[in-house]
């Protein structure tokens, strides 16, 4: 599966790298707590599952292909340092005229591993690419959000 994750040193204590964490999921998510399915203060660790919607670039059959790609962001943060994860992308098509056509989790391979429903193989190889790409330009987006955060973490919430 197509993850992205770092172990990033901080100067800041656990509970102000996990204030920012907090902060950051409400900031980029919406309101914090409908989004983490984890808020656990005491282990450091906040998860949530977002999802952004995905509209193919050729229109021509793409019905069923456009849909949803799920995913999982974790943020763990330790006394002067933080690791987040993403990961765990997964496409899911919108029942149209038939059967969705879905491509399931997105892993690392150059081509797409999947047999979908409705696709031409060039169809289907334009579509994986293009996933894989707003995948990561989804996940370059959030780290820079996120480390921008995090790297205020020791700013006092009232500091203006």
């Amino acid at each position: 599966p197509l993850a992205f994750s770092e172990v990033v040193v901080e100067g800041a204590t656990k509970d102000q790298l996990y204030s920012a964490a907090l902060a950051w999921f409400g900031d980029t998510f919406g309101r914090a707590k409908t989004v983490l399915d984890v808020q656990d203060k005491q282990r450091g660790r906040l998860v949530a599952r977002p999802s952004f919607a995905y509209v193919p670039k050729t229109l021509v059959g793409s019905a069923r292909t456009k849909g949803t790609v799920k995913y999982t962001v974790t943020v763990e943060v330790k006394d002067g340092r933080y690791r987040y994860t993403i990961d765990g992308f997964t496409h899911e098509g919108t029942p149209g005229q038939g059967a969705p056509s879905s491509f399931g989790i997105i892993t690392t391979e150059a081509t797409c591993p999947y047999s979908v429903e409705g696709s031409t193989s060039a169809g289907k190889q334009e579509t994986w690419e293009h996933l894989k790409s707003l995948v990561k330009t989804q996940a370059d987006a959030l780290t820079a959000s996120l480390k921008k955060r995090m790297s205020n973490a020791t700013k006092a919430a009232d500091d203006w």
